[in-house]
């Protein structure tokens, strides 16, 4: 990947953007977003939205830009070798077979002919009832393996599968057919259990920021007043940051 031109170009423009935002670069997006950019170079706003990690939001924000850098770095093309010539081997020449000896006719009239040996008759195999049931093996019944716990996924766990492949709060509500603030409770819930979740997808660059310098100055956790809109979300951005 670092010896890709589109690597580099995305590198520096994720730097860029987290200097105008005063945030660090893993808030803009992370190293695994940029080489699923790299791989599949999109060339759309709906190819973009198959990357993970971008939701309506970054694109909307950075969509023109990484399309941009996409078609400004083609992919690199590997170096084609020229095949050098083989020397054949020379094949070698097959010698020649003896020719078989013909009898004399002397021979051929003393020599006493094979004769044939009788086959012995087989004798009739008797079968019983019982014995031609037990040469048959029993049917094999298969039964579908019994479902167990792991095999079902809990309701918030299908809500913070939606936020991690990109989309916002809000979509993930609609989707769901659930209030955003349920959304979010479903988040912490999950956060605290060891379920990563970036702050940028639950909250714009810019009240990132300002939360981060909120906590910094007030670690006792309280609550900031703006924005207002945003408060049921204060809970789960400072598990994104705690952990707890």
């Amino acid at each position: 990947m670092s010896g890709d031109p589109l690597w580099e170009r995305l590198k520096g423009l994720r730097q860029q953007w987290a200097k105008e935002s005063k945030q660090p670069a893993y808030c803009v997006f992370t190293n695994q977003t940029m080489e699923a950019l790299v791989r599949q170079r999109p060339t759309s706003p709906a190819a973009l939205g198959e990357i993970k990690g971008l939701g309506r939001a970054r694109i909307d924000r950075y969509g023109d830009a990484l399309l941009e850098a996409v078609a400004g770095a083609p992919a690199p093309t590997p170096v084609e070798m020229e095949d050098e010539p083989v020397a054949k081997p020379t094949p070698r020449p097959k010698p020649a077979e003896p020719s078989p000896v013909q009898p004399t006719a002397v021979e051929a009239k003393s020599k006493p002919r094979p004769t044939k040996p009788e086959e012995p008759t087989p004798s009739p195999r008797v079968t019983t009832p019982a014995a031609t049931q037990a040469e048959k093996p029993p049917a094999a019944t298969l039964s579908p393996p019994p479902s167990t716990a792991s095999d079902r996924v809990s309701t918030e766990e299908w809500t913070w599968r939606l936020v991690d492949r990109g989309f916002s709060i809000e979509e993930a509500a609609a989707i769901r057919g659930l209030d955003a603030s349920v959304v979010a409770r479903h988040l912490v819930w999950m956060v605290r259990r060891g379920k990563p979740l970036d702050p940028s997808a639950i909250a714009p660059a810019e009240v990132v920021a300002e939360w981060d310098a909120w906590m910094a100055e007030h670690p006792e956790g309280e609550a900031p007043a703006e924005p207002a809109d945003r408060a049921h979300l204060w809970p789960l951005f400072r598990v994104c940051r705690t952990g707890r």
